[in-house]
């Protein structure tokens, strides 16, 4: 699949559209630490720019960031570093070993035109259930 934000388009979404992350970073942050296992690795599926991720670690947590624009991945990698960030579709690649998943926004909506999209989605649910620990947590905000 053709990746739908290149250079110009990443930079405004970088630029101009984090509000939705920043603003939800607290309750997300506020959940994972009241969850009832110990939250210590996140993979935030359709990362972006990494302002979500930027928050998870800067309270402490390990972050894996997937994301299938390489332009928003080599800005997020600019803005996290001490993050790990894998340029590929969330919709292929392999789940990091972790006790909570998160994909902010539309992420699970970017798939290859004439795709079976129901059938994409249930997948990436089932491969996060599959690698979640009993008590991990998945949102889909």
């Amino acid at each position: 699949m053709e990746p739908l934000y290149k250079q110009d388009l990443a930079y405004i979404h970088a630029a101009a559209f984090g509000g939705l992350a920043r603003g939800a970073a607290t309750e997300i942050i506020r959940l994972l630490k009241a969850a009832t296992i110990p939250i210590h690795k996140i993979g935030d599926v359709g990362c972006g720019a990494g302002v979500l991720t930027s928050a998870l670690f800067e309270h402490g947590f390990e972050v894996a960031g997937i994301d299938s624009s390489a332009e928003l991945v080599a800005i997020a990698r600019t803005a996290v570093p001490g993050a790990r960030f894998v340029n590929a579709s969330l919709y292929d690649e392999e789940i990091p070993a972790c006790e909570a998943i998160i994909a902010l926004g539309e992420p699970l909506t970017y798939h290859g035109e004439g795709a079976d999209a129901d059938r994409l989605v249930q997948s990436f649910f089932q491969r996060a259930s599959d690698k979640l620990p009993i008590g991990g947590c998945s949102s889909s905000m």
